[in-house]
């Protein structure tokens, strides 16, 4: 809107000039990828990225600083009200749930008592190795989150995703 001689604002000309435009979008011309390759290209990891300021080079090359993630991850905002034996409740209940009640009928009915009662104890001993290993980690890495947040962190962001995603 412009002010004219009469006191009066009348609307500027359509046509803008290009010194109101500040911003140049360069030439439209230009060779560009195809939007699969513009995809696969995103998913790659950038060369010059620094992981961690002051790391230490595991076996396998890859550098990781394990007090600067103990202090990123232990900056949060939970209230740590939880005993080892609660997490270990917690961690059984959940690995045993109904498919345990509902798988074992059919497997008591094809196999036998012995043969289910040695697949028991066998997937018993797993669970306690695992239960026991994450029970570890937490003691080691509290992080906000569940437990596939250590697959995202000590594996790969991709198995951390699949984990979170079951």
């Amino acid at each position: 809107m412009r002010k004219g001689s009469d006191g009066r604002y009348t609307p500027e000309s359509q046509s803008q000039s290009q010194s109101q435009f500040p911003y140049d979008y360069g030439d439209t011309s230009e060779h560009r990828d195809g939007l699969g390759r513009r995809i696969l290209n995103g998913f790659k990891r950038e060369p010059n990225l620094l992981i961690t300021r002051n790391g230490a080079l595991g076996a396998d090359g890859k550098v990781f600083d394990v007090e600067s993630a103990a202090q990123n991850t232990a900056n949060s905002p939970l209230a740590r009200k939880l005993k080892g034996r609660h997490l270990q409740m917690i961690a059984i209940g959940g690995s045993i749930g109904t498919g345990l009640f509902v798988g074992s009928g059919s497997a008591l009915a094809h196999g036998g008592p012995a043969s289910l009662l040695i697949a028991f104890c066998l997937i018993g001993v797993m669970l306690y190795c695992t239960v026991h290993a994450l029970g570890e980690m937490a003691v080691l890495f509290p992080v906000a989150g569940s437990f596939s947040a250590y697959s995202t962190r000590f594996l790969d962001p991709a198995w951390g995703f699949a984990m979170g995603w079951k």
